[in-house]
């Protein structure tokens, strides 16, 4: 007989909300190029990714929001890293 260890509704929910957030292919993207950067501006992003800074700076605000990217200033930018330690193993599992 095996027994497992059932995730319990409000972890469930909490995962779906994080998986619901990550979804998008932008920020699927963003938040591969931040855990190989490490830390990385919006203008980096930008260029990086081809895309307008008012569509980086959407999706970071977002991120930041839930507490999946946070941001340090660095003089005169701010750096953003990735904060959720959930989101760096499932963007680590999506790249194996």
């Amino acid at each position: 007989m095996h027994t497992y260890q059932q995730i319990d509704e409000k972890g469930a929910s909490q995962y779906a909300e994080l998986l619901k957030l990550i979804a998008h292919p932008v920020r699927l993207r963003m938040l591969e190029l931040v855990m190989q950067c490490g830390s990385i501006s919006v203008k980096e992003m930008c260029e990086a990714l081809g895309l307008p800074q008012p569509v980086i700076s959407q999706h970071t605000t977002k991120m930041k929001k839930s507490r999946v990217l946070k941001a340090e200033r660095k003089q005169l930018e701010v750096l953003y890293q990735v904060e959720d330690p959930r989101v760096r193993q499932i963007i680590a599992l999506m790249q194996s």
